[in-house]
């Protein structure tokens, strides 16, 4: 192979603010929140039952 290339290394005379770089450690507790979409159903369905009841009409 050829020769390894040197690489600039300029610092910069700004101090930048990298909080945004980082998750915010807050706690939310998504994974357990339901959201309702449709208030008349009653009650969901899992497993073959729901993929069932997605296929399209006219799949036989």
């Amino acid at each position: 192979m050829g020769m390894q290339r040197r690489r600039a290394f300029r610092p910069s005379p700004v101090e930048y603010d990298r909080t945004a770089d980082k998750p915010a450690v807050e706690s939310t507790n998504e994974e357990e929140r339901e959201v309702n979409l449709d208030p008349e159903q009653v009650e969901q369905v899992s497993g073959d039952e729901f993929w069932k009841e997605q296929l399209p009409p006219h799949y036989s």
